[in-house]
């Protein structure tokens, strides 16, 4: 009882040295991260969501109608549950749910799914 030492996990000690380190380390584009790994940039997961049965990457450009409005960005971060756009400087968070019709502009092409074509398919 008297011997044991204090437990201190190596994860400690790392963030202990990322909060006293001078400099913040540049966020990494998943552009960037799909260059330097020689990989396509939709088949790094974790920068993407299914949205209404379509891929939505971070960096990728995407036209949102949720109700009578119309959103246009690039997206920032994706999640679970939204995703958050930017455009001319503001940033938007748009539930998932709420989206009605997504297009993604990818390879010059914008590839358009609507809310009615999933009810359709699924029957919800």
């Amino acid at each position: 009882m008297g011997s044991e030492e204090p437990r201190r996990d190596k994860t400690v000690d790392q963030l202990i040295d990322e909060v006293t380190s001078p400099e913040p380390q540049p966020k990494e584009s998943g552009v960037e991260l799909a260059q330097r790994e020689k990989i396509h940039l939709h088949d790094v997961l974790d920068k993407c969501a299914d949205v209404r049965m379509l891929k939505i990457c971070i960096d990728d450009y995407i036209l949102v109608r949720v109700g009578r409005y119309w959103y246009e960005g690039t997206v920032v971060e994706v999640g679970k549950l939204g995703i958050v756009m930017e455009n001319q400087g503001h940033e938007v968070a748009i539930a998932l749910g709420k989206i009605s019709v997504v297009e993604v502009l990818r390879r010059g092409k914008w590839y358009r799914l609507y809310r009615e074509l999933r009810s359709k398919i699924y029957g919800g």
